[in-house]
């Protein structure tokens, strides 16, 4: 089997959160898996090309996402590339914000011979707009269309998405059945009995909250910061901790967190840790919540 995989979001973005963690799972396995033909690509927007990473440096990449950078690359064209045996392209990255456009480039792969697989994560910028950043949404659209005209295969990480696309699929009047398959994303975080920063000592040795995910509409960390305020004057040793990145119109939330009179000493948001904290984090919880759209 030879697999192409676009990872032009995680080289150029260096995020070790939500989809991109995902990818950097899947890659750690099939880089090493001697049946799979791997050819993972990035799209270099400043020369207009599409780059081949040698796998070698992908298994460095994978071990410092945030500062590795690739030596070894070669300019490949796809409209070259003929699939002589089962071909596969693989979108498993948030290909929809990628400069390589699907509109172009499904058509020429499925031309050449290849099947497309995609992994979707949700529909929300297509159901829940309001909670999305507008680039996200202008572009998941027009990509969602080439995954109903294109696609073989799609994978969905809940049954929850898969039956919004299919009942998208049904708004669109589109006729055409799909495969698909659920695959639900694990957890593969290690045990660590040691811990490696000690400035979180007193945090985790406390009674806390905890709530991780990226600062965003849809996941309502204003809703658990207004109940912890409540929550904070009747249980006085009570920490909330939020983990994760600021991202799209939360600049008022973020503010407020920022500025909450109990900021570092009962309110706690750290943007920045390594899994071996986060495991710690999650380990010594009081109470882990998780609100989402």
């Amino acid at each position: 089997m030879v697999l192409y995989v676009d990872i032009t979001q995680l080289e150029k973005g260096r995020a070790n959160t939500g989809i991109q963690r995902v990818v950097k799972e899947f890659l750690q396995r099939v880089v090493y898996c001697e049946e799979i033909e791997l050819y993972a690509i990035s799209y270099n927007s400043k020369i207009k090309c599409t780059e081949l990473l040698d796998n070698e440096e992908i298994k460095l990449f994978l071990k410092d996402i945030k500062n590795y950078r690739f030596i070894n690359l070669t300019t490949i064209d796809m409209e070259d590339i003929k699939a002589s045996k089962t071909t596969i392209f693989f979108d498993i990255d948030a290909v929809w914000n990628s400069p390589l456009k699907r509109e172009k480039l499904y058509p020429i792969l499925k031309a050449n011979g290849f099947l497309i697989f995609n992994f979707i994560y949700d529909l929300v910028p297509i159901l829940l707009p309001q909670t999305a950043h507008q680039v996200t949404t202008n572009n998941f659209i027009p990509y969602m269309d080439m995954v109903y005209k294109y696609s073989d295969l799609i994978f969905f990480d809940s049954h929850s998405a898969q039956q919004d696309f299919f009942d998208y699929r049904d708004r669109l009047c589109i006729t055409k059945d799909y495969s698909t398959k659920v695959i639900p994303l694990g957890s593969d975080f290690r045990t660590i009995s040691v811990l490696k920063h000690k400035e979180y000592e007193e945090l985790l040795n406390s009674k806390y909250i905890l709530f991780v995910g990226t600062i965003e509409p849809r996941k309502y960390q204003e809703k658990v910061l207004s109940a912890f305020d409540t929550l904070s004057k009747k249980y006085k040793d009570l920490n909330l901790v939020f983990i994760g990145k600021q991202g799209w119109k939360v600049d008022e939330l973020a503010d407020k967190i920022r500025t909450h009179t109990l900021k570092d000493k009962a309110l706690f948001w750290l943007e920045n840790i390594d899994d071996d904290t986060l495991n710690h984090f999650y380990k010594n919880a009081f109470i882990v919540t998780y609100l989402s759209q």
